[in-house]
């Protein structure tokens, strides 16, 4: 392969990781608890956040929502994670 055709094809690369970075960061997340539903871009901010019931809002209910949004940002990584896998691991720093 000559080095015109492997530019060629890092360029490819690179731009096929671009947009699937794109593609992530536009894709909203949905998770759902029992009372709770929160919803957050591929960028991990967050886009909706509703609560089905009234509740009085306390430490526990505080706590409840702290690792509802970490779950969400779990599954935003593990998408991105699958999805990058298949341009390798060389490429972590771009995603």
């Amino acid at each position: 392969m000559n080095m015109q055709a492997m530019i060629q094809q890092a360029q490819k690369l690179q731009k096929e990781v671009e947009n699937t970075k794109k593609e992530l960061e536009s894709t909203i997340y949905r998770i759902e608890k029992e009372f709770l539903e929160i919803e957050a871009n591929g960028k991990k901010q967050i886009t909706k956040l509703k609560i089905k019931e009234k509740v009085e809002i306390d430490e526990i209910f505080e706590d409840i929502i702290l690792v509802t949004i970490n779950e969400l940002f779990e599954k935003i990584d593990k998408e991105k994670q699958q999805k990058m896998n298949k341009y390798g691991s060389g490429l972590n720093g771009l995603i």
